[in-house]
């Protein structure tokens, strides 16, 4: 089986003008060298092991986005080979509740009319669903366990046959001898695409976005620059457990608003009536000076969220809408903000903008109003969390200084 995948492969390559995208089930990393592999000349974009869960999704993240995408069509053929359906499935039906099965299978269903194809391989009739089998077109049929199970495949009798000769097939009613693969030169290799764990801020590509609070703090699952938009939002940071990152991520929020301009001043651990001062002091000197940009950061804020005089504090700074140039970033532990019910957190939480960080931070998307989903294929990491905002959320790997 997997000879004839390289075979089809080489074939695609040949011919020019294709993307393959190759997953293979053997439990071998990165490309294979040996020549009835899949890793065959320069056509062969990625090749990620089924068992390795982040490559593996990035890699059908990708190609379902472009199945999405409206407008123009792609600018190259492309081609997704999955060698052995049934141990993809074994592996992936546990991970993210199958998504990567249910992806794979949306693929072969309705990426033909954006340039994508799929070849597939299973050692069994019965491995392969009948959605998927409705989908593809050619069938190449290889030496079966018996006759009934080439009936099935709508072959003859002769594929049960022991002396049938390697590669040998029953191709659209006729038998045909499979090509054996031999690449001309060096396999394709691939490094597999994972969400980095040490991200230093001087890696941040500068924010192309042109409104002034999109600031780049990390990069998301998809491999690109993490913007927090705090434009006219009070965005809350929550933290699950102590070595979640949270110190680090308000230092990194703190040290790019500053090298983009923005004074920023972190509220000191004091009295909730010595922080509201400090509140009533900044929101004072943000309108003295409406051509400057400031930034509050406040800690721990699950501790003093319900105290009278510090929301009184905060509900001036909320209420001051024409002021533009005031942004606060508010800390706290997520179960101690579920608890309070004063206005300012409250606020805060509506606005459904923040960073979720720890190991289980998908179990604390209610502080936001999230409903997220246990990613299976992230592993955990300092830092490591979910991006929230109105528009959905996303995994984000926070930078450090």
């Amino acid at each position: 089986m997997t000879t004839t995948l390289g075979a089809i492969v080489q074939a695609a390559d040949r011919q020019g003008g294709w993307q393959v995208y190759v997953i293979h089930t053997d439990g071998r990393s990165g490309a294979s060298s040996e020549p009835g592999g899949l890793a065959i000349g320069g056509s062969v974009c990625e090749v990620v092991d089924a068992s390795d869960h982040e490559p593996l999704r990035r890699m059908l993240e990708t190609l379902a986005r472009s199945t999405d995408a409206t407008g123009s069509p792609p600018p190259a053929r492309r081609l997704l080979v999955l060698d052995g359906f049934g141990a993809f499935e074994r592996m992936q039906e546990p991970v993210n509740r199958g998504w990567a099965v249910e992806t794979f299978l949306d693929l072969a269903a309705n990426g033909r009319r954006h340039s994508l194809f799929v070849a597939v391989s299973a050692r069994r009739r019965m491995e392969l669903p009948p959605s998927l089998l409705h989908h593809l077109g050619d069938r190449i049929v290889m030496r079966t366990i018996d006759e009934d199970e080439a009936t099935m495949m709508d072959g003859p009798a002769e594929l049960a046959g022991v002396d049938l000769p390697p590669g040998r097939a029953w191709v659209r009613g006729h038998w045909a001898q499979i090509a054996h693969p031999t690449p001309t030169g060096a396999p394709a290799r691939t490094v597999p695409r994972r969400l980095d764990h040490d991200v230093p801020v001087a890696r941040l590509h500068p924010a192309t976005d042109t409104r002034p609070w999109a600031l780049p703090i990390g990069i998301e699952r998809r491999i690109s620059v993490s913007r927090r938009s705090t434009s006219r939002t009070h965005t809350p940071c929550s933290v699950d457990h102590p070595r979640s990152g949270l110190t680090n991520a308000l230092e990194t929020i703190g040290a790019v608003a500053g090298s983009s301009g923005i004074t920023v001043q972190v509220m000191p651990e004091a009295h909730p009536a010595e922080i509201a001062a400090h509140v009533r002091d900044a929101v004072q000197r943000a309108s003295r000076e409406p051509t400057r940009r400031f930034m509050l950061v406040v800690e721990d804020l699950d501790r003093h969220g319900d105290d009278p005089e510090l929301s009184a504090a905060f509900a001036a700074l909320f209420g001051d809408l024409r002021s533009s140039n005031l942004r606060l970033v508010a800390a706290g532990d997520p179960l101690g903000l579920l608890r309070c019910y004063g206005d300012t957190v409250t606020r805060l939480r509506s606005m459904h903008t923040g960073v979720l960080l720890g190991a289980d931070a998908h179990d604390i998307g209610d502080v936001l109003h999230h409903d997220l989903r246990r990613r299976d294929d992230i592993p955990a990491a300092p830092g490591r969390g979910w991006l929230c905002h109105r528009d959905g959320a996303s995994v984000v790997q926070v930078a450090h200084r």
